[in-house]
């Protein structure tokens, strides 16, 4: 395999012997006799199989993306992205000395990996410059194919680097203004006791996360989980950076922790004593993200998919994304514990803002809930300020044609999946028009 990295070292300064290449945004290749490809809008898939043997050889061509982040930061990205979720590596990328050529800076790595009964080499060459990114994935588990290996490296060249460099997404600018993410994302649930006659059954529960992006690169995350059937109320912050590199993002947490509370007099709307912490452990997690407008809700939804279960989010179920609907009042329905101070407190009108310039705390939230309340009556048309999603049938999933990359037989593949609700953007509940979704009217 050594033989292989210094191979991968000279892609870029090769000089390819085959007369015929094909080019795909930034990159020009050749295709060996026999080899199958496949291309969509996000890359270039080049494989060869013996079904005999059970060897195989991939290469995968992204296409090139805008990023503000080093060549190394892109790597350890597309590590994670394009290697990691498709195989079980065995450990860190070994990695080789960086290189340039064209105006592009050059990062490779590799490791072993298991790909159920096989074991293979999977290999990432990243290419960063003028503030554009570009990837070769190779995955390898034969010796038979490493003379079209080298072909096919040997084959590969990259267009001159771009001049100029991508908008920066860290939290040192504020050029996140026009970002789709900027602004307050939630997730909210009632809590559901059963059905009855097809419609669920709420209880005065409810779980509650949101998502809080700043122009700045600066993110909040909170969540409150107020369940009948706990005798305490978890709350859970966190806060941190996120960087965008196209449809993905990176939140970094610099500080975050989880709390349990006990109840007072049973009422969701209130908060006990503190009593321990919780097991919640911040973590640096990379989705690729979707934003989407569904017609039913008459607004925007966030599409968050980490490849994994995660702490913020929870448990995911492979291939449904997390959720989350965009508040475009910036009215969070999650409140802070009693002297619990964030940054970001909650006004009596609802509205997130900086501490600095409001010292509302908890309580004070409480006691004008309260009195809201008691001015209004609960609306009739709904349960909750929600009812049924007629399209999923309160489920929050409808069938849907996917395209997945399968990593049985290695291919792209249209498959007809369980996805998010395309009406209710996977709610399982419409937001009821008479009371706007408070569950409450004059």
């Amino acid at each position: 395999m050594k033989k292989t990295f210094l191979v991968i070292l000279s892609i870029i300064l090769a000089v390819s012997a085959f007369a015929q290449k094909q080019t795909f945004d930034v990159v020009s290749y050749a295709v060996p006799k026999g080899w199958q490809q496949q291309q969509n809008e996000g890359g270039v898939q080049l494989s060869v199989t013996d079904k005999n043997t059970g060897g195989y050889f991939i290469a995968i061509i992204t296409k090139s993306m805008k990023s503000s982040s080093s060549a190394n930061e892109n790597f350890n990205t597309n590590w994670e992205s394009l290697v990691k979720t498709t195989v079980q590596v065995n450990g860190e990328p070994t990695m080789q000395e960086p290189a340039k050529d064209n105006g592009w800076d050059i990062i490779s790595g590799g490791a072993n990996y298991t790909d159920g009964d096989n074991t293979g080499m999977a290999t990432l060459l990243t290419a960063t410059g003028g503030g554009q990114t570009v990837s070769v994935v190779i995955m390898l588990n034969s010796k038979q194919y490493e003379k079209d290996m080298t072909a096919f490296l040997n084959s590969l060249e990259l267009s001159k680097a771009p001049s100029g460099t991508a908008e920066n997404t860290t939290s040192n600018t504020n050029n996140n203004s026009s970002s789709p993410l900027v602004g307050l994302w939630c997730d909210n649930h009632l809590e559901t006791s059963g059905y009855a006659n097809g419609y669920p059954q709420y209880s005065a529960g409810y779980y509650r996360r949101e998502y809080l992006f700043n122009e700045n690169g600066t993110y909040i995350f909170r969540a409150k989980n107020w369940s009948t059937l706990l005798k305490e109320i978890l709350f859970v912050y966190e806060t941190g950076t996120y960087t965008l590199q196209g449809n993905r993002i990176t939140i970094t947490p610099q500080n975050g922790s989880g709390e349990w509370w006990s109840k007072k007099d049973n009422n969701p709307n209130l908060w006990g004593s503190r009593l321990k912490s919780s097991s919640y452990k911040p973590e640096k997690t990379t989705y690729t993200f979707e934003v989407k407008y569904y017609s039913g809700s008459n607004g925007y939804a966030l599409l968050l998919d980490p490849r994994k279960t995660t702490e913020r989010d929870g448990t995911y179920n492979n291939p449904t994304s997390f959720s989350y609907q965009k508040k475009e009042d910036g009215v969070s329905k999650i409140d802070n514990p009693p002297g619990f101070k964030t940054g970001f407190e909650i006004k009596t009108n609802g509205k997130i803002t900086n501490a600095s310039t409001s010292t509302n705390t908890s309580n004070n939230t409480q006691k004008s809930n309260t009195q809201s309340s008691n001015k209004s009556k609960r609306c009739t048309s709904c349960a909750g300020g929600y009812n049924l999603c007629t399209l999923c049938g309160g489920t929050g999933r409808t069938w849907q044609q996917q395209q997945k990359f399968n990593p049985a037989t290695k291919q792209y593949e249209y498959t007809r999946e369980l996805a998010p609700c395309t009406f209710c953007s996977g709610m399982g509940k419409i937001r009821c028009k008479v009371c706007n979704g408070t569950g409450f009217v004059k």
